[in-house]
């Protein structure tokens, strides 16, 4: 009997071992599955985290593409803007030298003769021509260009600078 209680005492601590075997193959089996679990759980969030920098990299994109249009709109509306600026400058500049001109000249269409014919009547003429630009304060730059009218141009004294 004592060989028999020794041989079911032996198969008790076989057993016994063998389940605790078992024990530690499922507890090693179900922390690989955890670590595996885990794992997944790291990669989802990692794509997750890729996923929002891309769509963070994109918004970004798209906001500099858009701040980039409005400033490219900006300059394009200040150029216009200075174009149409600068065309009304010179439209009035234009307009205000004809105008002034205008003015001398109808100025000068009072008092002015035509050139006369005699070649000795001439340098009284174009002192008295000289007076008037004096009186009426003429710039020197319109001076030919109103005087011209009065010249004689197939005598070929007067010469327009």
């Amino acid at each position: 009997m004592a060989h028999e209680k020794e041989i079911e005492r032996q198969k008790n601590e076989l057993r016994e071992k063998e389940l605790e075997a078992q024990k530690l193959q499922i507890e090693l089996r179900e922390k690989e599955l955890a670590a595996q679990a885990e794992q997944r759980e790291l990669r989802k969030a990692e794509l997750i985290m890729q996923e929002r920098l891309e769509r963070e990299k994109m918004e970004q994109h798209e906001r500099l593409e858009g701040q980039k249009w409005a400033l490219e709109m900006d300059k394009l509306q200040r150029e216009t803007t200075l174009k149409s600026t600068d065309l009304n400058v010179k439209e009035k500049a234009q307009n205000d030298e004809m105008n002034v001109i205008k003015r001398y000249g109808d100025a000068l269409a009072q008092v002015l003769s035509p050139q006369p014919d005699e070649v000795t009547d001439l340098p009284s003429y174009f002192r008295g021509v000289e007076e008037q630009f004096e009186q009426l304060k003429m710039p020197t730059r319109y001076r030919a260009r109103l005087i011209y009218r009065y010249c004689r141009l197939g005598l070929g004294l007067c010469a327009v600078a």
